[in-house]
């Protein structure tokens, strides 16, 4: 093993946390039946959350020959950017679901939170996309990474219902196109 896959067992055990998290919640949540009262905009976040994750774990490798990647400074961000994407997975389902477990409310209590920490950890993945393109990116490079930041800005701030159901669900939308357009571009 090289001193990469080394760093990358604990951002894959911090993954793998995030996911766990999602999954038992979700467990619960199914297994309470007809006592849940569900909630789109608790199913997009979640989507998005669960796809965020596993596309950062992909985009990690895509660091493994990249020098300075294994040093202190750079892993240590690492790791706080993917402790955020651990504590996104752990606010976008409640943890303890009981029978009559209504998501909107859980949503209309937790939302703020959830998107001031999705867009923290976009202004850590923001910053790390600075130091690999130093700054010469073509403007729609601009515009693709710094939309997400101010879509999770917007919805921190507001609480207009449909932002909450259309930004979301177009922000998970454009990130699968774009994933899909890189891997087979």
């Amino acid at each position: 093993m090289h001193g990469f896959e080394y760093a990358l067992i604990l951002l894959s055990v911090l993954v793998g946390l995030g996911l766990s998290d999602v999954a038992a919640s979700l467990h619960k949540l199914l297994a309470l039946g007809r006592g849940v009262h569900w909630d789109g905009r608790v199913i997009i976040s979640t989507a998005l959350v669960v796809e965020t994750t596993v596309r950062m774990w992909f985009d990690v490798w895509t660091l493994r020959d990249v020098s300075f990647v294994l040093t202190f400074g750079f892993y240590l961000s690492l790791v706080i950017e993917f402790m955020l994407l651990f504590l996104m997975a752990a606010a976008c389902l409640p943890d303890a679901a009981a029978d009559n477990s209504d998501l909107k409310l859980f949503y209309d209590e937790n939302s703020r939170r959830f998107w001031l920490i999705f867009s923290l950890f976009l202004t850590s993945y923001f910053g790390h996309w600075l130091l690999f393109t130093a700054f010469r990116a073509p403007p729609i490079e601009w515009f693709i990474t710094l939309s997400p930041l101010a879509l999770a800005i917007i919805l921190a701030a507001f609480r207009f219902r449909p932002l909450h159901y259309a930004l979301p669900l177009a922000m998970l939308v454009f990130d699968l196109a774009l994933s899909w357009r890189r891997q087979f571009a």
